[in-house]
């Protein structure tokens, strides 16, 4: 059975970074305490792997457990092979992806979700949970070898969709294409 939190952003209103997730998060893996989260830092572009990093595990240090960089493994795929839980940050989708496949990690992901490994993803790394990433509205910086994602649930989503305008705005909204 597949155990997965997708969420939609890593802050909301005035909280701090994951802040508004703590709650649900130390609900998910109240029995991970003690265990490894493999991290997934590839849709950071904005900062370093390691940059993003600590600000992960400052952010979760409450949970208590051991947050660990794929960008560490000689393979990117040991940490994930070795982990209790998997999870995977926002940023740029289309980077995210194409890393993804670089590295060799899109069918050992499903592999272990499939298997019950806990996934926790937000932003883009909620986007590529589902079937592909024809729905993000990520600016293509970079190209996939295919917009197919980890297919964890046969859905698209887009964690960013604004229902109806926002003030100032005088293009389309979504509902209008």
């Amino acid at each position: 059975m597949k155990n997965m939190l997708l969420l939609s952003s890593s802050k909301y209103k005035n909280t701090g970074y994951l802040e508004h997730t703590l709650p649900w998060l130390q609900n998910f893996l109240a029995d991970y305490r003690g265990k490894t989260i493999a991290f997934v830092p590839y849709a950071g572009v904005s900062r370093t792997f390691d940059e993003y990093e600590k600000t992960v595990q400052n952010a979760l240090s409450d949970l208590g457990m051991n947050i660990v960089s794929v960008h560490h493994g000689k393979q990117h795929r040991d940490i994930i092979e070795q982990a209790d839980v998997i999870a995977i940050g926002g940023g740029n989708t289309f980077c995210l992806l194409k890393q993804l496949y670089e590295h060799n990690l899109i069918d050992i992901i499903r592999e272990k979700v499939n298997n019950g490994t806990p996934y926790f993803g937000w932003s883009a790394g909620a986007n590529v949970a589902g079937s592909s990433i024809m729905t993000t509205n990520d600016m293509p910086i970079t190209y996939p070898p295919s917009f197919q994602a980890l297919q964890l649930f046969p859905h698209q989503i887009n964690p960013h969709f604004i229902s109806g305008k926002m003030q100032g705005h005088n293009g389309e909204s979504r509902e209008e294409r």
